[in-house]
């Protein structure tokens, strides 16, 4: 009697594939939501915006701990959580800020260097290991970031640290989802992250507070959630495959950005800023295509191993 032949693997079976969708969907809500960040920003302090997220986040989240099975109430990782908390806080009033003050596509592409901050900390931190075609990506990365700044000239303010500062403590947040992600429920990282960040910005907000407008109320609902969900779609790619190569497939994050700040603010990039963004871009790719091609020999390999 024969047996029978397992059924060939679909597309989505493949972790980078599952990993790619999550991260467009995060690119796509992340395009959305840094224009309600703009424009909320133009009347509303960065902070009581930053609070108003996570408090929409934790009721967003609380009935997902629940349905549609029980998730447990204690996170396996407290500690990392609660500094993972901390960044977010940190990225979030670091980022809501620099969208306020900048371009929307200038801050994006600055932002963008968290790919690159995301590779070197995986390797300090998780153990991931560092070849040299992924070391000389990042450094091309940093020179994309050296054109769009273009040091010297009076285009620079303090406002332009601001996308730069958030990359790094993306990155590092995006290496601590990559450990949490592996003892905890997506749903749980995202809903204790947001609850954690309260007590953090809470006192910032009522310093800062401004009772929010009808309209500014409608903003901070649709902020909580497309920002709710960006977490979403990050920490599941996250947990589908190594940080290194989520973060260097987050490309799509750029021209999408773009494209929402030129239809809604009419607002286009200038030619050092699509250089260097490019430039970003590519080297980030290359990353992502480094680890794939690793990733097929050693599948391979192990087959030929097996056989």
């Amino acid at each position: 009697m024969t047996s029978p032949v397992p059924a060939e693997a679909g597309p989505l079976s493949s972790p980078a594939v599952r990993a790619t969708l999550w991260m467009a969907g995060a690119a796509v809500t992340l395009a959305v939501s840094a224009v309600l960040i703009r424009i909320a920003g133009q009347t509303l302090n960065t902070f009581v915006i930053v609070f108003f997220r996570n408090f929409i986040a934790v009721i967003l989240m609380a009935p997902f701990l629940c349905w549609p099975r029980p998730l447990g109430v204690v996170p396996h990782r407290p500690k990392l959580l609660m500094l993972r908390a901390v960044f977010a806080f940190f990225t979030m009033s670091m980022w809501f800020g620099a969208l306020a003050h900048l371009p929307t596509g200038e801050a994006v592409a600055l932002n963008f260097t968290a790919p690159v901050f995301t590779t070197i900390l995986a390797a300090l931190f998780i153990g991931e290991r560092v070849r040299f075609h992924r070391l000389s990506a990042v450094t091309v990365g940093i020179v994309g970031v050296l054109i769009i700044l273009q040091p010297g000239f009076s285009t620079v303010t303090p406002y332009h640290a601001l996308p730069l500062a958030a990359a790094m403590t993306m990155a590092a947040g995006s290496v601590m989802i990559r450990q949490l992600a592996q003892s905890d429920h997506p749903n749980v990282i995202i809903f204790y992250t947001s609850l954690f960040v309260m007590p953090l910005v809470t006192p910032f907000a009522v310093a800062n507070w401004q009772t929010p407008t009808g309209a500014e109320w409608l903003l901070l609902i649709a902020i909580g959630i497309t920002t709710t969900l960006t977490h979403q779609c990050m920490t599941r790619a996250f947990k589908t495959a190594e940080a290194s190569f989520v973060a260097g497939i987050s490309f799509l994050r750029l021209p999408l950005a773009v494209l929402a700040a030129w239809l809604v603010f009419d607002e286009w990039p200038k030619g050092a800023i699509w250089l260097g963004g490019i430039i970003i871009v590519a080297a980030n790719v290359y990353i992502a295509h480094r680890e794939l091609t690793l990733a097929r020999r050693s599948r391979i390999s192990a087959e030929n191993d097996l056989s």
